[in-house]
């Protein structure tokens, strides 16, 4: 029983020379540039994102403040662990957070009363 559809004879040496050959164009060659790596800066990520909250909670009725406190809080404890930096970030996501979060509850706590009162 036949396998295959085509027969394969070999090739002699004189039909190797009558065969095209198909040669891949020359790629243009660039000059080497260095590249240059820079390192990491090592601003610990919960601390960016500390102050970033803190700063949307103030806009945001305070609800983002809670979030920057927990990740301030998170943040302080990694940089004594492993040294990043942005310790300065995580204490002001701290500040402003806990500001705004006293901030909106005593808006709340005035807006209530006043509500109440009428």
């Amino acid at each position: 029983m036949q396998k295959f559809a085509f027969r394969l004879e070999p090739i002699e040496a004189n039909q190797m020379n009558d065969m095209p050959v198909w040669i891949p164009p020359h790629e243009r060659q660039y000059p080497f540039v260095p590249v240059r790596h820079y390192p990491q800066d090592g601003v610990n990520s919960m601390a960016l994102s500390s102050i970033i909250l803190a700063l949307s909670g103030l806009l945001a009725t305070g609800l983002a403040s809670l979030p920057a406190i927990v990740c301030g809080h998170i943040a302080r404890r990694k940089i004594k662990k492993t040294g990043e930096r942005g310790s300065g970030l995580a204490m002001a996501g701290l500040i402003v957070g806990y500001l705004g979060l006293m901030g909106w509850a005593l808006f709340l706590a005035t807006f209530s009363l006043l509500m109440y009162n009428m």
